[in-house]
């Protein structure tokens, strides 16, 4: 507690005669200190959350995004894995996006899949 006090003035009414008129009444209050390291403390809070669900999202997003890279490939890879193993010819070589992962094992697959094609026709 501050041990200074704050003159602080509050409205009230008066009767004076029947008639009742505004009157301004002067007190003192003692106000609490503020504490300033507290009101620091809330704000570097909150930009630590912001920052912190701010580098969640991006995680999340680069993480989709990454892992779409990866999953379609081998998806692809393993259906037609499948397929020679059956003894199936594949329908198609495998292809795969610019930029996803696995593109030499999809390479090498493929000329997998041209020899066994070759050798069948001769």
């Amino acid at each position: 507690m501050r041990n200074d006090p704050i003159k602080v003035y509050q409205k009230g009414f008066e009767d004076h005669n029947g008639v009742e008129r505004e009157k301004f009444v002067e007190r003192e209050i003692f106000l609490p200190d503020y504490d300033h390291k507290l009101d620091m403390f809330t704000i570097q809070v909150k930009g630590i959350l912001f920052l912190s669900c701010l580098f969640l999202g991006m995680t999340t997003i680069f993480t989709i995004i990454y892992s779409h890279k990866m999953a379609g490939p081998i998806y692809n890879i393993k259906n037609q894995l499948r397929k020679l193993a059956a003894g199936e010819e594949p329908a198609r070589k495998i292809k795969i996006r610019k930029g996803d992962e696995f593109q030499e094992l999809a390479d090498l697959l493929n000329q997998v899949i041209e020899t066994r094609i070759n050798n069948r026709k001769n």
